[in-house]
């Protein structure tokens, strides 16, 4: 393919280069080890902005792995908004969801990162994969599948990964090796990849719909059910903010104990204490079957906040979802830390424990990737302490996330609590209603506040203190 670019005159104008990476098919035993994806990705950029980082316009043609390398480098490119003017990319025989064959060879090589990125069901490709719709690549650059109709190495459904896409061409009779070889200028494998390179096709603009939401602005509630700075006036600080906002800053973090003791409102101002940006997920719409639909169910909202489609999840394996929420993450980031607060997980005590383990699997697979980590900070909450549900967690688990018990409140909280909200709501009320509510409370804020919230929204009628203690206490057993 390449003498028959070089010998031909009507790409006499056009300069043409190669990149050569260091692979090989197997990788015997203490052999120095082969560059991933993302290294060869990176030399590929080295090699363009030094040698043609100021050329008008870049063509690439790229047959299997460099096909991935080419795909991974563009996708980097427009992430950083750097483009490097390319135009086109002419894929040739491209596993793009990986190839069994380099599934086999992985088995029976010595460690080849290379066959790993290759192989089916490897994560990089789905989250390459992800990445490469997400970012709508094809409305920006002109792209060419072209596959061999012979190919036992890479077969179709890889080779051409987007199905109902105008932008593919079958060689019937090439195979994996000879479709980038051949016979001549008059060859059909060259004239199809010469009139795609020759080809004045307009590119398409990407247009994004993204609009300017203004924030709505609430005034501060002292009988708020989600806390937010506005917020602070009204919020009780107590000894365990900062034992929250340490355990907070150290790593991941599973908060648990009783409804309505405050477990998401102090996560949540640590959060906001510490400058990070939320997201707070409620999973409790969710049917989470069993633990292992909470990876899903998690995916799916990240999904909606990103504005994405979602996943098939009829046949996603672990490692699809995996990869699909590291994706999403990724666009997640910002400047600052990233948080997921995740609360109302429907989780009995059966299927708590392995869901810790599903859930610290994932968060491994983030924090391995050094874009993520220490980016990206997950708080979870759940009623059921992990203690209680008789399952001895890993060492592994308790590494990877900090479990932090939440206590009813002591009667001394509750009190200032009170004393807090008194004059904002009822100011008449005694000294001894107000000791009569934190004996009623039994250490629950959340039934002092609904006291309070009765008197506001004017609905405790002529109901005395203790008339009205017994009637929110049937109200949160309701």
């Amino acid at each position: 393919m390449a003498e028959c670019i070089d010998s031909d005159p009507d790409f006499a104008g056009v300069t043409v280069d190669y990149y050569a990476y260091p692979t090989r098919l197997v990788r015997l035993p203490f052999t120095p080890p082969l560059p991933g994806l993302r290294d060869l990705a990176d030399g590929l950029r080295t090699f363009l902005e030094e040698r043609h980082g100021r050329r008008a316009t870049i063509s690439i043609v790229a047959h299997s792995l460099g096909g991935l390398i080419a795909r991974h480098l563009v996708t980097s490119n427009i992430r950083l908004g750097s483009s490097l003017n390319i135009r086109r990319i002419a894929l040739l025989a491209v596993p793009s969801t990986g190839s069994t064959l380099a599934n086999v060879g992985s088995l029976i090589s010595f460690p080849h990162r290379q066959l790993k990125a290759l192989s089916r069901d490897e994560g990089g490709l789905t989250t390459l994969n992800i990445d490469w719709e997400h970012l709508k690549v094809e409305d920006l650059i002109n792209v060419r599948y072209i596959l061999g109709g012979s190919d036992r190495t890479v077969p179709s459904d890889s080779a051409v990964p987007y199905i109902g896409r105008n932008n593919k061409s079958v060689i019937i009779d090439a195979d994996h090796r000879s479709i980038v070889a051949p016979n001549g200028r008059d060859d059909l494998r060259y004239k199809t990849l010469k009139r795609f390179l020759k080809a004045d096709e307009p590119m398409l603009e990407h247009k994004s719909a993204a609009q300017k939401v203004v924030p709505f602005e609430r005034p501060a509630d002292p009988l708020f059910d989600v806390y937010t700075p506005i917020n602070e006036t009204f919020y009780l600080k107590r000894s365990f903010d900062s034992v929250v906002l340490d355990v907070m800053s150290r790593g991941h973090m599973w908060l648990t104990g009783d409804s309505g003791i405050g477990k998401s409102a102090a996560a949540r101002r640590a959060i906001y204490s510490s400058g990070w940006r939320l997201f707070h997920i409620n999973l409790s719409a969710h049917d989470i079957a069993g633990p292992e639909r909470l990876l899903a169910s998690l995916c799916a909202e990240l999904a909606s906040i990103s504005e994405m489609p979602l996943l098939e999840t009829h046949d996603a394996t672990f490692n699809d979802q995996a990869a699909f929420g590291k994706r999403l993450l990724m666009d997640l980031r910002s400047d600052s830390v990233t948080t997921i607060l995740v609360e109302e997980m429907p989780l009995n005590a059966q299927s708590l424990g392995i869901a810790t383990q599903t859930i610290s699997k994932f968060l491994e697979i983030l924090d391995s990737d050094d874009r993520l980590y220490g980016q990206i900070r997950f708080v979870f909450s759940s009623r059921i302490a992990v203690s209680s549900i008789g399952v001895d967690l890993s060492s592994k688990v308790r590494e990877k996330i900090q479990f932090l018990p939440v206590d009813l409140w002591s009667e001394q909280d509750i009190t200032r609590l009170i004393q807090l909200l008194t004059p904002a709501v009822k100011s008449d009320l005694s000294a001894q209603h107000q000791s009569s509510i934190a004996q009623a409370s039994k250490g629950s804020p959340r039934f002092v506040k609904m006291v309070f919230r009765h008197w506001r929204n004017r609905t405790a009628g002529n109901s005395s203190v203790e008339e009205l203690c017994a009637q929110v206490g049937q109200e949160l057993v309701l």
